[in-house]
């Protein structure tokens, strides 16, 4: 849980970024679980929704709010140009403590609008089990 107030944090700080009817129906795409369970476990006190993700049972849970105006925790933000009309980076999660699990270091929190396919065949892409 080391480094969960941070992430959780930076992506409430997004979300505050986003319009109320934006809010209303806003997801929030996680990489791996450990990203999504902090904002499960820590977002309902920032007014958070549910967080989504396609790694391991997040995958079977589906996705969650809409995917066309939204949230993402990624590496590169760069690569989801191929997915959404909008894209901007709202801030990134860096910790130097050292206790941080690298799946949740130096990432890019971004609000995303307008996704060019279908949701369904986006899941379909994001699914990983480790």
């Amino acid at each position: 849980m080391f480094g969960w107030e941070n992430l959780v944090g930076e992506v409430a700080r997004a979300y505050r970024t986003l319009s109320p009817e934006e809010r209303s129906r806003c997801g929030i795409y996680c990489m791996d679980y450990h990203q999504a369970g902090a904002v499960d476990f820590l977002g309902e006190s920032y007014g958070l929704p549910a967080a989504s993700s396609g790694h391991n049972n997040y995958w079977l849970w589906g996705p969650h709010g809409s995917w066309d105006g939204g949230i993402v925790i990624t590496r590169d933000p760069r690569q989801l140009s191929d997915l959404f009309e909008g894209v901007s980076p709202q801030g990134f999660i860096q910790d130097t403590t050292g206790y941080v699990q690298p799946s949740e270091n130096n990432l890019s929190v971004c609000v995303v609008r307008g996704l060019k396919i279908p949701t369904d065949s986006v899941w379909a892409q994001v699914k990983h089990y480790e």
